[in-house]
């Protein structure tokens, strides 16, 4: 997640009411019955937010500025470091109590306003009002810090003289890209220019080619460059995660990983982010260690220092993330009980509450429904939507609820054998489905007349939604569609057909683009996989086992399908081999897993071919004997 769009620099905003949720009893615990949702929740404005505490185990970037006062240039550094640590409110604090000790200071105002963000709806009229008191103080600035007011009125679009029509004809950008390019060379060794540079230009991967779009190209090659100066760079090491972790080579941020969380120990976000690389790269073991840390770190801030949930986006961000990597380990108990945490680590205001989500929303229905969702159990998933009482303010979230039990329903049916009962449901979720681009469309409509309406001449703080992103809902929801239309044709015999749909689906669920965690829950390509084995389609299930593998890589799911398939072929060395992979990946499953001691029995049942096998289960089972 850049820094451009973290929650809190994209949307915030106010909600009114409580989101309920079934009182759900699981093995494990009891969830919470209800989310409740604080009523008027502000942003507070920059001056008056609590005097930050001294902060160390940020980081390790230096901005000289030229204030004389030393206090000043402490807070500045610390506020600089947390930009970069995407700690938006413990930045403003930092930068605000710079201002408080050189009032006079024009780049401390700028920092703020970066800080806040200009695009930022929720805050961009303090962050306009920052920006317009750093052009006041301009000529209080040295050369250097007047080139960096300059970028940011450019990117504000409320600059004038020389830069007003600036345009990098060879690259084609706009002026505050070209006011970057000129501080990084008239200044060199200003690392805060390249790497805000280098966040301009990020600009992501062809979703066919895999291959890192030109600004990317270019972001890596700056970053390179700061990491050869200077490996351990704390901010130059978290923009390399975030550079390559949607690349198709993750792992050429394994060392950053390694590294990132010594750099940066107090901070929920630093020690959250190799979880990212360690995850893509099937590290799953490797990847939980970073989110426990994220999770007590971000607790114990919040609690010494009296912060809400709305003001450390992070810690719902982390928790989530951790879920679906448990998920991935078999470690079902464990993501169940950090589920448990989500309904207070989210607050009012669009930057826990993570409306463009789909997948928070689902769990904004039940905490649960994402476990069930990932293990596909339709019985849980029908009763925990149907369950969900969900507020009127949030129609988009009723049409999700709605559209997952329709969903859940059909394929439940699909298992059953009972094809019509299966089609009716399909029929109800293409209805919702319809019934919300309906409503995207109109919403299409309104937004376009907006536009056409002369802008404000003073930007001003908005009410941003919380209510679900429709856009992002309507995506995920057309991928169920086409899975359970898959589904339904597959005992038919219409492999062919069912295929074709299930690679539209995979096309969608690709075009979803890199999210963090994936914005699927379960792969599509594991849904086909699943279906296939069921219809003794081994052949083709096996090759869309190993692309569920691709998606998640040492995922015991996968591994677990592929040794059903050798299993089903009667080959005793490949369904050993197989077996083997699977106990080991999932190592530190449940002790109660029934996959597991599946695999075990067969293992055990065959022990002339397990033989070259056994210390794979060994290993497992003293890993469940130190559990225990």
């Amino acid at each position: 997640m850049s820094r451009k769009s973290t929650p809190s620099k994209l949307l915030s905003s106010l909600a009114v009411g409580t989101l309920c949720c079934s009182a759900i009893l699981s093995a494990q615990m009891q969830m919470p019955a209800c989310h409740q949702m604080p009523a008027n929740t502000e942003v507070t404005a920059p001056e008056k937010l609590p005097p930050p505490q001294k902060l160390t185990g940020i980081g390790n970037l230096h901005f000289p500025i030229s204030s004389k006062n030393a206090e000043t240039q402490a807070w500045f550094d610390q506020g600089i470091n947390l930009v970069f640590d995407f700690w938006d409110y413990e930045a403003n604090r930092a930068f605000e109590q710079a201002i408080r000790t050189d009032p006079n200071c024009a780049i401390c105002h700028w920092a703020l306003s970066e800080s806040l963000g200009i695009h930022n709806s929720e805050v961009q009229g303090y962050a306009h009002d920052e920006l317009t008191k750093a052009v006041a103080l301009r000529n209080k600035a040295d050369k250097r810090e007047k080139m960096y007011i300059d970028a940011a009125q450019a990117e504000a679009g409320s600059i004038t003289g020389k830069y007003a029509s600036s345009r990098n004809d060879k690259h084609d950008e706009d002026a505050s890209k070209t006011i970057l390019r000129q501080i990084v060379h008239k200044y060199p060794k200003d690392i805060t220019a390249r790497l805000l540079l280098a966040e301009a230009l990020q600009d992501g991967y062809d979703h066919d080619t895999g291959k890192a779009r030109a600004g990317t190209a270019e972001m890596i090659t700056i970053l390179q460059g700061i990491m050869k100066e200077k490996p351990d760079d704390s901010a130059a090491n978290h923009l390399w995660i975030h550079a390559v972790e949607a690349s198709p080579h993750p792992e050429q941020a394994v060392h950053s990983s390694q590294i990132l969380a010594d750099l940066a120990p107090s901070s929920g976000h630093m020690t959250h982010m190799p979880g990212h690389i360690f995850y893509r790269t099937g590290d799953y073991e490797r990847a939980q260690v970073s989110f426990d840390l994220s999770t007590s770190v971000d607790e114990a801030y919040m609690k010494t220092q009296h912060v809400s949930a709305d003001d450390d986006w992070n810690y719902v961000h982390n928790l989530m993330y951790s879920i679906a990597n448990l998920l991935e380990e078999g470690r079902i108990a464990q993501a169940t009980e950090v589920s448990a945490k989500l309904t207070v680590a989210r607050g009012a205001r669009a930057s826990t509450l993570y409306p463009w989500s789909t997948r928070d929303a689902i769990t904004r229905l039940n905490p649960l429904l994402p476990l069930a969702l990932r293990e596909g159990n339709w019985q849980s998933v029908e009763r925990e939507t149907n369950t969900a009482n969900v507020p009127a303010q949030f129609p988009n979230l009723q049409i999700l609820a709605t559209s997952l039990t329709a969903f859940a329903q059909g394929m439940k049916s699909v298992d059953e054998k009972d094809l019509d009962a299966a089609q009716k449901h399909s029929i109800e979720l293409d209805a919702q489905l319809w019934r919300a681009m309906q409503k995207l469309n109109e919403q299409s409509e309104a937004d376009k007349k907006k536009s056409d309406k002369p802008a404000d001449a003073k930007p001003a703080n908005q009410v941003a939604p919380t209510d679900p992103n429709l856009d992002a809902m309507v995506k995920n929801l057309a991928i169920l569609s086409l899975e359970l239309r898959a589904a339904i044709l597959i005992p038919s015999g219409k492999i062919p057909e069912a295929e074709a749909l299930f690679t539209q689906a995979r096309k969608q669920e690709t075009d979803l683009g890199y999210r963090e965690p994936p914005a699927f829950i379960m792969p599509v390509a594991e849904q086909e996989a699943v279906l296939l084995t069921a219809a003794g389609q081994t052949e083709s299930a096996a090759k869309a086992w190993q692309k569920a593998l691709e998606d998640r890589p040492n995922s015991g799911f996968p591994l677990y399908g592929l040794a059903k398939i050798a299993e089903k072929s009667g080959d005793l060395s490949k369904t050993t081999e197989a077996y083997t992979k699977f106990i080991t990946a999932w190592k530190n499953a449940d002790l109660n897993s029934p996959k597991i001691e599946e695999a075990k029995a067969w293992l055990a049942a065959h022990p002339n071919t397990a033989l070259a096998s056994s210390g794979a289960v060994s290993s497992h089972a003293e890993s469940l004997d130190q559990r225990q």
